[in-house]
């Protein structure tokens, strides 16, 4: 058995509860980040109610909750250290800049250039096994 096989082999032998600190932190800034948004969602939702719910207002709403649910679901992936999670948070992300070009706001270099790092963090943790 060659070394990467056998690190390869304990990752996937890991129990969540023996995962890394940084790696518990990146599952918890995903879960926070995905139960806020589909808070503000709510939020914005209620908030279009008095305006008689504007075409942008009720799409910005939705769009919010939408987006943090698919949030939310990438974080409980990762918890269990699936490599899927990589493939869904760039999902999400290339979900809300394509949002943001359709409703003619161009790109969000927040979410883009946060979620590269993000992304990019994740690759690290695959690169360290502790994703499979």
């Amino acid at each position: 058995m060659t070394e990467h096989e056998s690190t390869t082999q304990e990752s996937k032998n890991q129990s969540v509860a023996e995962k890394s600190k940084t790696f518990k932190s990146y599952v918890t800034i995903l879960t926070v980040w995905g139960v806020l948004g589909v808070l503000a969602g709510l939020i914005n939702l209620f908030g279009a109610m008095p305006s008689g719910f504007s075409g942008s207002g009720v799409s910005d709403a939705i769009f919010n909750t939408v987006f943090s649910i698919l949030i939310f679901v990438c974080s409980r992936v990762l918890a269990k250290g699936k490599v899927l999670a990589i493939w869904l948070l760039i999902g999400c992300i290339l979900f809300s800049i394509i949002y943001s070009f359709a409703m003619g706001r161009g790109i969000n270099f927040v979410i883009a250039g946060l979620g590269a790092f993000y992304i990019w963090q994740l690759f690290v943790l695959k690169k360290q096994g502790e994703l499979s």
